[in-house]
């Protein structure tokens, strides 16, 4: 069965699942979807499981990623801030040799 992207299927706490194809909502239970797509109820359950899991890990990670993220940034500035220093210094130094150079060969 190929799923369009205006549908939909949601499984509530009884195990049934409500399919929405472009408005029309029907109820079919866990075993029939299983049947027609060929799968065990058991590879669905796992299926659902590891979905289930990976989003709380996702939302959970999520807000703990700001911090992790912010050290990074800090990090980075600080190198970036470091090089700009350098440029500089190497600007200056280009300045004051190239004068003398130029001095040197005239």
């Amino acid at each position: 069965m190929e799923v369009k992207d205006h549908e939909t299927e949601e499984v509530d706490s009884r195990g049934e699942v409500s399919h929405s194809d472009g408005g029309v909502k029907e109820k079919r239970s866990v075993a029939e979807i299983c049947r027609d797509h060929q799968i065990s109820q058991t590879l669905y359950y796992r299926w659902r499981d590891r979905f289930l899991e990976a989003g709380k890990r996702g939302l959970a990670n999520g807000a703990s990623d700001d911090h992790a993220y912010g050290g990074e940034i800090e990090k980075l500035q600080q190198i970036i801030g470091k090089q700009a220093i350098q440029i500089e210094i190497l600007k200056k130094t280009e300045e004051l040799f190239g004068r003398r150079q130029r001095r040197w060969n005239d």
